[in-house]
């Protein structure tokens, strides 16, 4: 077998340049590898930028409809606590439609999650970081909030009867109090939400 012995450099100067070489090469390794990695970092960053801006966009438009829709059930809730106690007090109250419909949309989080786990979040700039952060923060609030509130709705439908004139004045006092309580999950629901949307649109300006 045959070994090839590297020659021994003659001179200081031959010596300094095959350093040089082998510097040289080095350095042009760890440029290639350095710049390798920037360009994956830069792809992760991207497309997690889309799925994020694809969430918060789907998120907002799902949140405008529930508020919508928190916002009737709001009025509803004021028109069936009138209509039990005009009841209650012997009026003859106005047959009208009082079914409420209360929405429990709930903000997903998907994109955020896999942004996290993949570590995308920290090659962003701090400024974007932050309001996504926020952004995401403040979604999990509003879910709590959601899960909160189905309780108390359960229960209010429970206390209704078919016939609101046959209720008892123990029965009109219970169902006022999940009115009242149902009422306050509502309108909280609505202001939070007013809230999130203008955190969902500093965060998609981050993302343009």
């Amino acid at each position: 077998m045959h070994v090839h012995i590297p020659k021994m450099p003659h001179s200081v100067r031959e010596f300094l340049a095959e350093i040089s070489t082998i510097t040289v090469g080095i350095l042009i390794a760890l440029s290639l590898e350095a710049g390798v990695e920037a360009l994956h970092h830069q792809e992760l960053v991207e497309q997690a930028r889309a799925n994020l801006r694809r969430e918060l966009e789907d998120n907002r438009n799902g949140l405008e409809k529930a508020l919508a829709t928190e916002r009737s059930a709001v009025a509803g809730l004021n028109r069936m606590s009138a209509y039990l106690q005009s009841e209650s007090a012997g009026e003859k109250a106005a047959g009208e439609n009082i079914a409420i419909n209360i929405d429990f949309t709930e903000m997903r989080t998907a994109a955020w999650e896999s942004t996290v786990a993949t570590q995308a979040l920290a090659h962003m700039p701090y400024d974007e970081a932050q309001a996504l952060a926020l952004a995401y923060s403040a979604s999990r609030t509003f879910n709590g909030l959601q899960q909160e509130a189905r309780k108390p709705y359960v229960e209010m439908a429970a206390t209704m009867a078919d016939d609101p004139t046959s209720m008892s004045k123990e029965q009109v006092a219970e169902t006022q109090r999940a009115i009242r309580l149902n009422r306050m999950y509502a309108t909280t629901t609505v202001q939070t939400g007013e809230d999130l949307l203008k955190v969902y649109d500093r965060a998609l300006e981050k993302l343009d």
